[in-house]
């Protein structure tokens, strides 16, 4: 689906991976949400700002099922430098299979993975020992 053609208005459908526009990130938290709730969706990962201090993170907190921070700096097209900030993964799912997979990648590149287990508090995951 192109962002750019409405994403935010139209319904959304089956598995979503999402890099939004990084400038209203609140409200692509709050269409995330909305389209799990619905239930229009199975799971949806979105590559975001790594940003836990900001309210549209803490946000997504409520709602996602994993979260995992990015090691390092992305560097996006090509670029001869990684972006300005860190990147963060958050996974908005009911299906426990799907965060499974999700923790089973995030433990493969040695990251940090918080974990909500069907509603309840965070658990966090530290994988170390393998190179990023």
């Amino acid at each position: 689906m192109a962002w750019r053609r409405g994403a935010l208005e139209r319904e959304w459908f089956g598995r979503v991976y999402m890099n939004n526009p990084y400038s209203k990130n609140g409200l692509w938290v709050k269409k995330c949400a909305a389209e799990l709730e619905a239930g229009n969706v199975v799971a949806i990962l979105a590559l975001m700002p790594a940003a836990p201090t900001t309210v549209w993170w803490l946000d997504a907190l409520r709602d996602v099922a994993a979260s995992a921070m990015l090691r390092g700096r992305i560097t996006f097209g090509g670029a001869s430098q990684g972006a300005m900030f860190g990147s963060g993964l958050l996974l908005w799912t009911h299906d426990a299979a799907t965060t499974e997979r999700f923790m089973f990648a995030v433990r493969s590149w040695g990251g940090t993975c918080a974990v909500r287990i069907r509603g309840g508090a965070f658990r966090q995951h530290v994988f170390a020992g393998v190179a990023a």
